[in-house]
This record gives C-alpha cells, sequence and structure tokens, in this order.
C-alpha cells in the first residue's frame, strides 16, 4: 500500500434511499459500484489506494444489498441503479472530475450512469462486462453457413430492453446491432 488511508463506514440519504458506504480520503470523488453477488467490501483494497492517489473513495452496499435500506418504491432495475449513482455523486460531493467504476453490474450501472449524466464524469473504468456498443461484435457470431447468428448470454441479456433506454434514446436494435450480425453494426451507440 503507497500509504495508510482508514476506510470509514457511513450511512447517507440519496434518491430517497438510505445507503451504508465505505469511504477513505479526500479530493475528487471515486464512486466504485459493485455488482453481483459482491458487496462494497469487494473495494475494501482499493478504497485505500485511491485515497493515496489524492480521491475521494467511496463505495456503496448497492440497492438491495444489506446493510443499505430496502428502498421504498421497491425498484431494482437498472434505471433504479443509475438514478442511485447520480445521486450519490451529488450527496458525496462529485463534481466534473469525478471518477467511475463498476464490476459486473455495477458496470452496467456505470455505462448508464455515465451515459445519462455525462457531465459528472471525467473517466469511467468498467470491469467485466463490455461497452453496449461492442457487445453484439464480442458476443455474436455471424456464422460461416446460412447467415444466421448466434450470441451469447451476455448478448442476449443486454439485448432485453431495459426501462431506461427510452429516456436515453436507445432501443433494443441500437444496442446489439439489429439482427446480432457484426456486419450490420455501427461504431458508437445511435441515438434514433
Amino acid at each position: 500500500m503507497t500509504g495508510h488511508h482508514a476506510v470509514r463506514r457511513r450511512t447517507v440519504q440519496a434518491n430517497d434511499v438510505e445507503f451504508v458506504v465505505l469511504e477513505a480520503g479526500t479530493g475528487p470523488l471515486a464512486l466504485c459500484l459493485h455488482g453481483f453477488p459482491d458487496a462494497a467490501s469487494t473495494w475494501r483494497h482499493l478504497l485505500p489506494e485511491l485515497a493515496a492517489a489524492g480521491f475521494h473513495a467511496v463505495a456503496p452496499f448497492m440497492r438491495g444489498y444489506a446493510p443499505t435500506a430496502v428502498p421504498r418504491d421497491g425498484n431494482y432495475s437498472v434505471g433504479a441503479l443509475v438514478a442511485d449513482a447520480v445521486a450519490l455523486h451529488e450527496v458525496m460531493g462529485g463534481d466534473e472530475q469525478a471518477v467511475l467504476i463498476g464490476s459486473d453490474w455495477g458496470a452496467e450501472t456505470a455505462y448508464g450512469a455515465a451515459a445519462f449524466a455525462p457531465g459528472r464524469w471525467r473517466r469511467l473504468v468498467a470491469l467485466g462486462v463490455p461497452p453496449f456498443a461492442l457487445d453484439s461484435v464480442l458476443f455474436c457470431d455471424s456464422g460461416s453457413s446460412g447467415g444466421s447468428s448466434t450470441c451469447s448470454s451476455s448478448a442476449i441479456r443486454l439485448r432485453r430492453p431495459r426501462p431506461w433506454w427510452p429516456r436515453m434514446g436507445w432501443r433494443s436494435s441500437t444496442i446489439c446491432g439489429g439482427t446480432g450480425h457484426p456486419a450490420t453494426m455501427q461504431p458508437g451507440i445511435s441515438r434514433r
């Protein structure tokens, strides 16, 4: 470790949910979002390192993970998680220098938060889940006979519409290239 920065635990209110967060350091916000079946403690070794690098490193126990409170609305969708990340950015004193780090479902949430509120994040680091626009390129096989294609479970999972896609101007066909055939993909995400 490059320096000793104690990890503290506290409770904050964001997006009408009481979150328990682990945090260390001061400086620009580095918001670390965990996936399933992990928890905020997944980041316990990274938080002091980020603090030593000059960040206010924060890892919330995400919506649906104890000891964070059960949300009154019962909403556990990716859209709700995206709204949580944006609200946590504000509550934790984030600015345009904030860094967003996500692993697994936390990465999917991070992609959504960065797309929904791009001015809040200087950098995005995603672990374990590729960007939406690359999904069909990485996980779909165009097939050599008959032009049919097959997609892995990851591509199929991301092809399924998410509740927040319409707000972002995205459609299922935009995210996974329509047919799933890599030749039909356009670089980036179209916002038609």
